[in-house]
C-alpha cells in the first residue's frame, strides 16, 4: 500500500519540518497526517491499528476453519464475510458511537448487550473446540465478558471492556 493514495501515514516530530517536507512525503502515500509534536505518536497509531487488522484477520482465518470443516470452500463463503464486514463490523466499529460510550463511559444498549455476547462466544468456543480448531486466542476475550456479566454488567454493551483493558481507566478505578 505504501506509494498509493490510499495508504494511511503518520508523521510525528516538528509541526515545521513536516510541513516543509509534506509534499515529498506524500509520494509516500497520499493520505500523510501529522498527529503530534511526539514522535511516538504516530508508532504508537500505527500499532493500535495494526491490532485491529489482526484481530480481524485471526478471526477471518477462525471463520473460513469452521466453514472448512463442512468442505466449503472459501470463495464460497467470501462473499458473506464480505457482507458481514460490510454491514455488520465497519458500522458497529467505524462510527463515533462506538468511541463516544468509551469517552462518557456510558455504555447502555438495548442490542449485542454483554450477556449476549458472552454466550455466543461460548458457542463459537465450545463448537470449534469440537471441529478441532484452536481456541486459545478466544479465551482472554470470553474471560473479560465472564468478567463483566459477573460484575454485573450483563445488560451493557460488551464495549465496555475497554473499562478493563485500559491501564488509564482501571487506574482510574482504583
Amino acid at each position: 500500500m505504501i506509494g498509493m493514495s490510499e495508504a494511511l501515514l503518520f508523521y510525528g516530530g516538528s509541526p515545521k519540518l513536516f510541513e516543509a517536507y509534506e509534499p515529498l512525503l506524500k509520494v509516500f502515500g497520499g493520505n500523510t497526517v501529522f498527529l503530534s509534536d511526539d514522535p511516538g505518536i504516530p508508532l504508537l497509531y500505527d500499532m493500535a491499528l495494526l491490532t485491529i487488522l489482526y484481530g480481524a484477520g485471526e478471526g477471518l482465518l477462525h471463520a473460513h476453519a469452521m466453514v472448512s470443516t463442512a468442505n466449503i470452500p472459501a470463495s464460497q463463503f467470501q462473499p458473506y464475510v464480505a457482507e458481514w464486514l460490510t454491514n455488520v463490523i465497519v458500522p458497529s466499529y467505524a462510527s463515533l458511537d462506538a468511541v463516544r460510550a468509551i469517552e462518557t463511559g456510558e455504555y447502555a444498549t438495548d442490542v449485542s448487550n454483554t450477556k449476549t455476547n458472552q454466550l455466543a462466544l461460548g458457542h463459537i468456543i465450545k463448537a470449534s473446540k469440537e471441529l478441532d480448531i484452536p481456541v486459545e486466542w478466544l479465551k482472554p476475550s470470553k474471560a473479560v465478558l465472564d468478567q463483566l456479566v459477573d460484575e454485573g454488567y450483563s445488560n451493557d454493551d460488551p464495549i465496555r471492556a475497554f473499562e478493563i483493558i485500559s491501564p488509564v481507566r482501571r487506574k482510574k478505578h482504583k
